[in-house]
C-alpha cells in the first residue's frame, strides 16, 4: 500500500498537515433540515468494491495547465461505468498519493481522478495568496480538462473537504454528490484561537496548535491560503454525506484537548446543515485519516453517494 506516513496526533496533524503546518480549511453551514446520524461499526460490511481482490484499474497521468502552473492529475477506472467521476481532494500539504489507497479501490467501481495543488506534492507554492473560491476554480479549470462524464462525485479530506463544499456551492450544477471526510470545520478556524490564550508557549502542544491555525488565517503556508472561517453557501439538496472521526484527535494537547475535540465533532454537525439531503457516519474507530484507519467504510460511502 502506498500510503503517506503519518506523524504522531497533534492539532497539526489532525487537520491534516505536516508537523510544521497545519492543514485547517473550515466552512460554515447554513441552517438546514435536521439530518440524520448514523453509528458505523468498526468493522463494516464490505461492499463488492471494497471487498474486491483484483488487480487496481492502471492509473492515466495528465498534466493540466492553469494560470501558467502545470497541476499534475491521475485518473484511473471505467470511463463507461455510467456513474459520476469521483474527484479526490486531499487535506491541505497532502499530495495526491495520500489517497492512493481510496482512488484503486473506487476505480474498480467508475472513474476516479486525483490532483496536486500549488504548494501539494512537486508543485511550488502559488505566487499569490489563494481563497477557498480560488482553490474551487482551479479544480473546476481541472475538471474540465480531465473528466468526460456529465457530473461528478466530490470526496474530500479535511481541507479538501472544505475545498469541496466551496466547489459545490460556486457549481452545483456539475455536482451530483459529496462526501465530506472529517472536514475541517469553520467554527475550529475562530474558537480555537480564542480557547487557547497567546500567553501559551509556543514551543509546547498548545501555543504551537494556536500559531499553526493563526498561519492559516495569515497566509502564511505552503498553499499560501487564507482562512476566514466564513459560512459557506448552501449547496441546496446535493446529498451530502459527513463522515467524522471516533477516536479522540486530541488527547495529547494538554488542558485544551477534550474542547478541541468538542469544537471539532461540533463542527461536523455544522456540515450536515449544507445541504437538505444529508447523513453523517461515524467512523468509530478512526482517527482524521479515516480513509487509512477504515478505508472500506469510506470506499463504501463513496460508492453509495455515486447513486
Amino acid at each position: 500500500m502506498n500510503r503517506v506516513t503519518r506523524q504522531p496526533v497533534s492539532l497539526g496533524a489532525a487537520l491534516g498537515a505536516s508537523v510544521a503546518v497545519i492543514a485547517l480549511l473550515g466552512g460554515c453551514a447554513t441552517p438546514a433540515a435536521p439530518a440524520a446520524t448514523n453509528t458505523a461499526s468498526p468493522s463494516p460490511t464490505a461492499s463488492p468494491v471494497s471487498g474486491s481482490n483484483s488487480t487496481a484499474p492502471e492509473r492515466t497521468s495528465k498534466d493540466v495547465v492553469v494560470n501558467g502552473v502545470s497541476i499534475h492529475t491521475e485518473c484511473s477506472g471505467p470511463t463507461d461505468s455510467g456513474k459520476p467521476t469521483v474527484m479526490l481532494i486531499t487535506g491541505a500539504m497532502n499530495p495526491l498519493t495520500a489517497m492512493t489507497d481510496l482512488q484503486d479501490e473506487i476505480a474498480k467501481d467508475t472513474r476516479v481522478c486525483s490532483y496536486d495543488r500549488p504548494g501539494t506534492g512537486d508543485l511550488p507554492a502559488p505566487e499569490q495568496t489563494q481563497t477557498l473560491q480560488d482553490a474551487a476554480a482551479l479544480l473546476h479549470s481541472v475538471t474540465a480538462e480531465i473528466v468526460t462524464s456529465d457530473s461528478i462525485t466530490l470526496a474530500g479530506h479535511s481541507s479538501g473537504g472544505m475545498i469541496a463544499a466551496q466547489y459545490a456551492a460556486d457549481y452545483p450544477d456539475q455536482v451530483a454528490s459529496v462526501v465530506l471526510i472529517d472536514a475541517t470545520p469553520a467554527r475550529a478556524i475562530t474558537e480555537i484561537p480564542t480557547l487557547i490564550p497567546e500567553t501559551e508557549p509556543a514551543d509546547e502542544a498548545a501555543g504551537a496548535s494556536r500559531a499553526e491555525i493563526l498561519s492559516m488565517t495569515s497566509g502564511e503556508n505552503p498553499e499560501r491560503m487564507i482562512l476566514t472561517g466564513d459560512p459557506l453557501a448552501s449547496i441546496g439538496d446535493i446529498p451530502l454525506t459527513v463522515i467524522r472521526h471516533g477516536l479522540d484527535l486530541f488527547a495529547e494537547i494538554p488542558t485544551y484537548g477534550p474542547q478541541l475535540d468538542e469544537i471539532w465533532v461540533a463542527g461536523q454537525e455544522d456540515w450536515l446543515a449544507l445541504s437538505t439531503r444529508s447523513n453523517m457516519i461515524v467512523a468509530e474507530t478512526s482517527g482524521h485519516y479515516i480513509y487509512d484507519d477504515q478505508l472500506d467504510l469510506v470506499v463504501d460511502a463513496v460508492v453509495a453517494a455515486l447513486g
